[in-house]
């Protein structure tokens, strides 16, 4: 495995262990980071196949076969989705504040996330 596919499988997991964070009473401020970190750094992967890395895992095949990869047009959305939501994570903190239920909106937001990436992957 090369270096970028561990970068993206460390980025997957920060942003797992993010998500799961809150459901197992880490604090809110330590569950966003983590879901920060792991979004820059595929945010990261998804630009760098975007500008000439080579590609990620596998290639887009016409069947039904499940694959996980990363194309140029998957680094787009990928590095689109990091530019987008890594500041939302980041000011989320100040307005989950007070809320009743912000444990299960950081975890919910971490799920979203990852649903979005494995929509695009």
């Amino acid at each position: 495995m090369s270096g970028l596919e561990w970068l993206c499988i460390l980025g997957a997991l920060l942003l797992g262990l993010g998500t799961l964070a809150p459901i197992i009473r880490g604090t809110l401020a330590a569950a966003l980071s983590l879901q920060f970190a792991g979004l820059v750094i595929i945010g990261i992967c998804g630009a760098a196949v975007l500008f000439g890395a080579p590609m990620v895992g596998d290639s887009f095949q016409n069947g039904l076969d499940p694959s996980l990869g990363i194309d140029g047009l998957s680094g787009f959305f990928l590095a689109t989705l990091a530019l987008v939501a890594a500041p939302s994570l980041v000011f989320s903190r100040g307005y989950l504040v007070g809320t009743e239920h912000a444990r299960a909106l950081v975890a919910l937001s971490g799920m979203f996330l990852l649903s979005l990436i494995g929509v695009v992957v």
